[in-house]
Formats: C-alpha cells, sequence, structure tokens
C-alpha cells in the first residue's frame, strides 16, 4: 500500500495528528538551520488530502 492510500484510510484526527506533527518536525528543523525535504514532502500529501476531504463534504447534496 503506498502513502497516498494509507492517508485516505485515517480518520481525520489521525491526520491532524500526523500534520502537527510533520509542522513541528519543519520547524525544529528551520530552527537549526537545516530543511527535511521527507517532512515536507509528507505535509504536502497531508495537507492535500485534508483539502481534497474538505471539498468532499463541502459540496451540497442534490
Amino acid at each position: 500500500m503506498n502513502r497516498k492510500t494509507a492517508l485516505t484510510r485515517l480518520p481525520a484526527e489521525k491526520l491532524n495528528a500526523w500534520r502537527n506533527y510533520h509542522t513541528e518536525a519543519l520547524a525544529l528543523a528551520a530552527e537549526y538551520g537545516r530543511r527535511s525535504p521527507k517532512d515536507e514532502a509528507a505535509l504536502k500529501e497531508i495537507e492535500r488530502e485534508l483539502c481534497q476531504r474538505k471539498r468532499c463534504t463541502a459540496t451540497p447534496a442534490k
């Protein structure tokens, strides 16, 4: 199973927890003057999944 499939199966609470984790990891890396490409990529995927979920629930039902 790839990461995208795994993210779609996670509940919203765990997805938010992962987003917080990667945000903190990026902040810590920046504090020490470093980059974390893996955390940057993971954060982008998580935010993309959260955005897609919001669009799915935001569309009015007919």
